[in-house]
């Protein structure tokens, strides 16, 4: 990779008087040194690079690393010390251009990027061919350099076309500009680096005397442009695949990717001979398109390790880049080439500029469109790096007689080299200022408030927590002063404050002059849009977040993810809208073309149920009317019978043809008279199954004709008199008619391609099933976060509203899904409950090896075990049939698998089937018993508030497993909620007497069956309680499961109870309490916040008053992090808030 060369002196390839080197020390002691000299420098040139970025970000220097690495090589260029490593240009190519290729096309928002990618196009091909010519016209009418043709002038301009605007659009980050334009600029630069390539290619082949046609350049550039990116993509696919079958495996998952970068750059180059930039630009989009292939615990490590080679791969090539020009071109450089640098920053600008101008109506109705504005910073964006430096290296060490020209090759780098100094020296330093001239950085009112409102909370943290230290025994003496000073946040957006946003804070907490009396702040119309918009932004922004949980922790697969994060990404381009669910309900839909496919097929194929077997009608032959089914429908007996049946028809034509046998060979008649024989049973045994309706196939046909025309071979041949070449004509026209039982092989393909559709519908009905889910979770997990999106209550009750509205349908879509789709519904039900045991269990782990429960050797092998069991869930997921109702009752969770109950369930309950829109139970009903949902859907609905019962409000769906009725019969309450049928319901009915009766006689057990229930429900009530409170809304479901997995449950027989110490997560079931303290009310269901420490039941025992039930957890069963929590202060004011427990209602509406 390198290429060492000796000077004429090992000691002045040192750089050094002979008298620093030992004396005896030969020549090829004294290179060596030199070598280690000139290594060191390359490799601590990284050091200096790491060192200059750090304080570049420390100082807030506005200047891009890259510039000051540059200037660190032009100073050691002036040191008199000569590199005993020279490295190729091409190499230098070939080493670091893949990584910053990859690094930037693996980084992309893809979803923008497909938005324009019709924009980038028209900048990178057609608008790079325009800068070209242009740049190319400006060299030959400024530049008086002797040798210059046009040719030479045309591949200047494609050097300095390529464009890298690393610095800029870091800087538009940081600033918070527009992430549509900064990807613009970004994925036209990847594009014009594989154009400009390509037209440098060509026009350096022109001037090494090659001749090529206007077709040739045309076809080459089609094959180039075209074939680069086909060859990226298809092994872009191979790496997916890959990546999908390794699972947390960082090392493997990094090598894949890097292996891939190079492979891909070196195939593309010198073995296929496309464009290498555009195949791995390709590469990295759809590898960034498939993100979720990569396991989640390596992906931030995959990306770290791909900024870190972009880092050293810049650093590396603007040192060497600044070294080289100093050494072998400034000092070379005349005045005249001076004012022409300047006349040629000058003209990049200009032509950039002209080009956008021109392509201007193109690019307004493309993508997102483009402004003046926008054309402006693209325009002023357009510096010059790393790829043009490369390849104006690879012209100054050229061998071509026209390039080694001192006033060609050498003065091609050096105004590249300083149009890139010229461009991140002005360009990038002063974008920020036309950005903020421009109002691309201009912070709305929303995002104003919203700081503020962030500050608000962190200053709240922040006194809580030094409140709690302040009592610590070891900082109770600390300065606290000193602490408050270093602590004390300021708004970062205060310093860009305008006129508008101070007229907009007095007009928020305006006081009237006159009467001193607080007017309240009534918002414009565009103010109201613009704070819905980005309440609508952040609540999407929440639920993207909360589907990237699922998909890290495996509870959403990884195309899932995917496509609902487009979905979002698609509201997002839309202000003030959320997710459209009709996508997600298409998902559930069966293609037409699939649905017709597989009608036809099923029409034309011997596929009957079990129970339309002619032979058989007891109930008790159903297993043997399976076995005969599976057995006239065996694909291996199908391809067994006609396999073997052509293989020896093309055999014996084989063998015919060749003249080896004859005809009539004895051989021949034997085995075709074994396969009639052998079809004319499975002819008859399909016959006896299917009895009539076997004519209606296509098959009976085609077996029908086989056979004839087997059987009038076999009847002609034994009328002839022998073998032979006499035989007649007749009895070879029915060899050869032979071949029509190959067409008996289209039932075997038919059955393959039933297979293949099945399997699709499949995956489609799983993906929306998959889908459905983890839209409802990622929803449930960002609704009691949308009081933070906005400080405007009817915002945000606005925005609850519609993801509720869309959550209730998706629900019942999917509730529908699993009405028609059982076991679908039930795999992905089972994949999730054993992803998510799975990830408790390495959870615990990792707790175990902290806190020294287990050594790490130990807690290794335990984590690759869970790993290996979590790998094998996502490559084979479990395969599961319609679960029986005796399956369903077991799985019921007060049941747990105790299959006594389920007998006596079954036993004593009674069967009802309700149509649709039947109602199963009415609001207020009397309490007569409980239903278990067998099979269909079940909406719930209930008033919005108690006292209006006609405004009624979906509050969920209800499926199979479910149980209707469970608190009322606890509690002895009225039914708080109508459940109507949305499909064709079957349930199991228990009344209450049975259910009382199944209460005494199981009441034996550990615990008893009445107290399991308890537990249940109660559990059930306490989650949705603690969910809604503000300090438990970080913990994770799982987690608040876990930490109330050993709650306990209380029914209060005494006016009085001490909440002590070791109590925690006390929540009031049912029934009214009041604190003995400051006398505050108490109505169930509502969390007990932890300044109780006495409550007081004053209805108890009362006439029609439920007797309280109250649920807590002992302190030795709360988990370390639990403890964490429970130190922080609840907020109390939620038991009294009216909204609050209408959300609750659904614990308690049966």
């Amino acid at each position: 990779m390198v290429e060492p060369t000796k000077t004429s002196s090992a000691k002045q390839i040192a750089g050094s008087p002979s008298t620093h080197w030992p004396h005896h020390l030969h020549d090829d002691d004294y290179y060596l040194v030199a070598v280690q000299w000139d290594m060191l420098y390359r490799t601590s040139i990284f050091i200096i690079g790491a060192m200059v970025r750090h304080f570049t970000n420390i100082l807030d220097i506005p200047l891009p690393y890259t510039v000051i690495v540059f200037f660190v090589g032009m100073v050691v260029g002036c040191l008199p010390i000569n590199p005993a490593l020279e490295i190729n240009p091409h190499v230098l190519l070939l080493i670091f251009l893949p990584i910053l290729i990859f690094d930037g096309a693996f980084a992309i928002d893809t979803y923008i990027f497909n938005k324009i990618i019709l924009q980038v196009l028209v900048l990178a091909f057609p608008a790079m061919v325009l800068m070209t010519a242009l740049l190319a016209g400006t060299a030959m009418y400024v530049f008086k350099y002797a040798g210059w043709t046009w040719t030479i002038a045309l591949l200047f301009g494609a050097v300095l076309s390529a464009t890298d605007p690393v610095a800029v659009v870091a800087i538009m980050k940081d600033l918070g500009a527009g992430k549509r334009l900064a990807l613009l600029i970004e994925g036209e630069s990847m594009l014009n680096d594989g154009s400009a390539i390509v037209l440098y290619e060509i026009l350096w082949d022109i001037i090494g005397g090659h001749e090529h046609s206007a077709t040739d350049i045309f076809l080459h550039v089609l094959r180039v442009a075209g074939g680069g990116p086909l060859f990226g993509y298809l092994v872009a696919q191979v790496d997916i695949f890959l990546l999908q079958w390794t699972f947390n495996d960082s090392l493997a998952e990094i090598a894949i990717t890097i292996t891939s970068a190079y492979l891909v750059f070196i195939l593309a180059d010198h073995i296929l001979h496309v464009s290498a930039v555009l195949a791995v630009v390709m590469l990295g989009v759809t590898l960034s398109n498939n993100k979720t292939s990569i396991s989640p615990e390596v992906e931030v490590c995959l990306h770290s390790f791909w900024e870190a080679l972009a880092f050293m791969a810049n650093t590396c090539i603007f040192s060497i880049c600044g070294t080289t020009v100093t050494r072998r071109v400034l000092f070379e450089a005349e005045p005249q080439d001076y004012i022409y640098i300047i006349f040629l920053y000058f003209a990049t600008q200009v032509v950039r500029a002209l080009a956008f101008m021109i392509f201007a109506p193109v690019l307004r109705r493309l993508g997102y469109g483009m402004t003046w504005q926008d054309g402006l910073v693209c325009t002023w964006s357009g510096l010059r790096g790393a790829v043009g430096l490369a390849l104006a290296l690879i012209i100054f060490k050229s061998e071509l007689p026209a390039l080694q020209l001192p006033t060609v090759g050498n003065k091609i780098l050096f105004h590249v080299a300083l149009i890139v100094v010229g461009t991140l020296l002005i360009n990038a330093t002063t974008v920020s200022n036309l950005l903020q001239f421009l109002g691309h950085t201009e912070i709305k009112p929303a995002q104003r408030s919203a700081m503020k409102k962030a500050i608000a909370i962190l200053t709240e943290s922040r006194r809580k927590t030094m409140s709690v230290w302040k009592i610590d025994r070891f900082l109770t003496d600390a300065d606290w002063d000193m602490v408050l000073i270093n602590s004390t946040i300021d708004d970062p957006f205060m310093s860009t404050e305008t006129e508008a946003d101070l007229e907009l804070m007095d007009r928020k907490g305006g006081i009237c002059p006159s009467c001193l009396i607080r007017v309240r702040y009534e918002p414009t119309t565009s103010e109201i849009r613009a704070m819905k918009a980005e309440a609508t932004r952040k609540y999407l922004k929440l639920f993207k977040q909360n589907l990237w949980i699922q998909f890290e922790h495996g509870l959403l697969s990884g195309y899932s993810a995917r496509k609902l994060n487009e979905l979002a990404e698609e509201a997002a381009d839309v202000d003030l809208k959320l997710i459209h669910v009709s996508e997600i309900k298409a998902m559930g839909q069966i293609p037409r073309s699939l649905a017709f496919t597989k009608y036809i097929i099923i029409k034309q194929t011997v596929t009957f149920p079990h129970d339309d077997l002619r032979m058989f009608t007891k109930v008790d032959d159903i297993y043997c009317k399976g076995a005969l089914w599976m057995t006239s429908q065996s694909i291996y007996l199908l391809l067994g019978l006609y396999g073997m049946d052509s293989l020896l028809i093309l055999i014996s034509l084989t063998l015919t043809l060749s003249q080896i046998l004859p005809v009539s060979s004895s051989l021949f008649e034997g085995t075709n008279a074994l396969m009639i024989g052998l079809m004319t049973i499975f002819f008859l045994f399909r016959w006896m199954v299917f009895g009539v309706r076997y004519l209606y196939t296509v098959w009976y046909l085609i077996n029908t004709v086989s056979l004839g025309v087997g059987y009038l071979e076999l009847l002609v041949t034994s009328l002839e008199d022998g073998e032979g070449p006499n035989s007649s004509a007749v009895v070879k026209a029915l060899y050869y008619m032979r071949l029509f039982r190959l067409v008996q092989l289209l039932e075997v393909l038919v059955h393959i391609f039933m297979y293949l559709i099945n399997m699709r519908i499949r995956a489609q009905l799983t993906t929306a099933c998959d889908m459905a889910r983890g839209f409802v979770r990622a929803t449930e997990m960002a609704m009691p976060l949308i009081e933070h999106v906005s400080d405007d209550a009817d915002i945000n009750a606005e925005l609850r509203a519609h993801a509720q509205a869309g959550k209730m349908e998706v629900m019942r879509e999917l509730g529908l899904l699993q009405g028609l789709h059982p076991d679908i519904a039930l795999e992905v039900k089972t994949c999730q409950a054993i992803r998510s045991v799975l990830n408790v269990m390495r959870d615990g782990v990792k707790t175990l090896m902290e806190e020294g429960g287990i050594d790490e050797p130990e807690g290794l092998l335990f984590m690759k075990v869970i790993e290996s069991k979590m790998k094998w869930l996502k490559s084979a997921p479990p395969r599961l049939k319609i679960p029986s109702t005796r399956k369903i009752l077991a799985s019921i969770p007060w049941i747990d698998k105790n299959m006594n109950v389920v007998d006596y369930i079954q036993t004593v309950g009674q069967r009802i089937v309700f149509q649709y829109n039947d109602r199963i139970v009415n609001i207020d009903d009397p309490f007569n018993g409980i239903h278990v949902i067998i099979s269909g859907l079940v909406r719930v609905v209930c008033p919005v508030t108690p006292n209006n019962k006609t405004n009624m409000q979906t509050l969920d769906y209800l499926s199979t497993g479910n149980v209707v009725g469970e608190i009322s019969e606890l509690t002895r309450r009225p039914r708080m909620a109508t459940l109507i049928c949305e499909t064709t319901v079957k349930t199991l009915y228990m009344s209450t007497e049975s259910l009382e009766t199944m209460f005494l006689f199981f009441s034996d057990l550990n615990p008893p069956l009445k107290t399991r229930l308890w537990q249940v429900c109660a559990m059930r009530v306490a989650v949705n309680v603690l969910s809604k409170v503000s300090n438990y809304q970080s913990l994770p479901k799982e987690l608040l499961l876990s930490r109330l997995e050993g709650m306990r449950v209380k029914h209060m027989t005494t006016k009085t109870i001490e909440i002590t110490k070791d109590m925690s997560d006390v929540v009031l079931i049912t029934g009214e309490a009041m604190d003995c303290n400051s006398n505050e009310t108490y109505t169930a269901p509502c969390f007990i916040p932890p300044k109780v420490k006495c409550l007081e039941f004053p209805l108890l025992d009362q006439p029609g008053a439920v007797n309280p039930t109250i649920s807590f957890t002992v302190g030795d069963l709360v988990t370390h992090s639990s403890r964490v929590h429970a130190m922080s202060v609840m907020d109390p004011t939620l038991a009294h808030d009216d909204t609050f427990k209408s959300d609750l209602l659904e614990d308690l509406q049966i």
